[in-house]
């Protein structure tokens, strides 16, 4: 499993996760890969996975002082900005033939960061992504 996340300013961050993500593996992620970048006054987009919306990582974020989006759209992939970060990560690791799991992480982690910073989803009605400080 990756997890991620992109922000403005160009910052963004991917990690290989063995096994599934629980509330206390999740925040675990969280400290080591999204607080350190996180600045005040930024709001959080998460999905609706049981870590995400845990009593516990509720608190761990409130905690940081993470705001989180909240009431979000349920399967709403087309409103989801990483989904369509993660869609042309795949299709650009792909044409990499990766072998193994090695070197389909490799090729992920190629994939996630030659995505430019003014990336835009091409899709009509999809929304724009960009990493770039406005």
């Amino acid at each position: 499993m990756i997890w991620g996340y992109g922000q403005y300013g160009g910052v963004r961050e991917i990690c290989r996760v063995d096994g599934n993500i629980n509330n206390l593996r999740y925040q675990d992620i969280l400290a080591a890969h999204y607080i350190p970048n996180h600045r005040r006054g930024q709001i959080h987009q998460q999905d609706g996975a049981p870590s995400h919306t845990s009593a516990s990582t509720s608190k761990f974020l409130k905690a940081k002082k993470v705001k989180v989006l909240q009431d979000w759209a349920a399967q709403s992939p087309d409103m989801n900005i990483i989904e369509h970060v993660w869609g042309k990560m795949k299709e650009e690791a792909l044409k990499m033939k990766p072998k193994n799991l090695d070197e389909l992480w490799e090729s992920c982690k190629n994939a996630f960061f030659a995505i430019p910073d003014d990336f835009r989803s091409r899709e009509p009605g999809d929304v724009g992504i960009s990493f770039k400080q406005k």
